[in-house]
């Protein structure tokens, strides 16, 4: 079963039919949900979706993300830049870019995937790529450099700076693939 935090944006039940479409259960839980309610050990994977919702105080992403004891977890958008922030890397104001081209490592959740594909950006924010913790890889870069693919070292812990869900976003079903079938 996967466990699908809703950021309080519209893709969290589109992931959610998307990581069904791969064979796979799933349960949406809202990002305000109170940390007793959830076992994150009950769960094969985590997503925390894309969202307005906050990055501080002690969410359900925030908990997740911060006592989790390996169950693999990714983080879209908002998601992304908490995973960062909670290990020690700073989130900062970027240009906001609609729609973009990446380019990646091959690895990971990009494994499979075409060297330079089209995403769909919808924040103005972006890791401090000068500041990126030494356990942390960057995985995917937008077309001004800006880490929109992360990854920590030795755990299974992703992030992406963009949505798969979105339908304009080339790969994102395949992304979930490859997530969902690391070992």
């Amino acid at each position: 079963m996967v466990l699908i935090v809703d950021n309080y944006g519209f893709t969290a039940n589109i992931t959610a039919a998307m990581v069904r479409s791969l064979g796979f259960s799933a349960v949406v839980l809202p990002f305000k949900t109170e940390e007793g309610v959830v076992n994150v050990g009950d769960y094969s994977a985590v997503i925390l979706t894309a969202g307005p919702g906050s990055l501080a105080g002690n969410s359900l992403g925030s908990i997740l993300v911060k006592k989790n004891p390996g169950t693999p977890l990714l983080g879209i958008c908002q998601g992304m830049h908490l995973i960062a922030r909670i290990h020690g890397a700073a989130v900062v104001k970027s240009a906001l870019m609609c729609e973009d081209t990446l380019s990646h490592t091959g690895e990971g959740l990009f494994a499979g995937i075409s060297q330079r594909f089209r995403v769909v950006l919808r924040h103005g924010h972006e890791i401090d790529r000068s500041a990126l913790p030494r356990e942390f890889e960057a995985d995917a870069y937008s077309s001004t450099g800006a880490v929109q693919g992360i990854s920590i070292c030795g755990r299974k812990i992703y992030g992406t700076g963009f949505d798969p869900s979105n339908y304009r976003t080339e790969n994102g079903i395949k992304i979930f693939y490859n997530f969902l079938n690391m070992k």
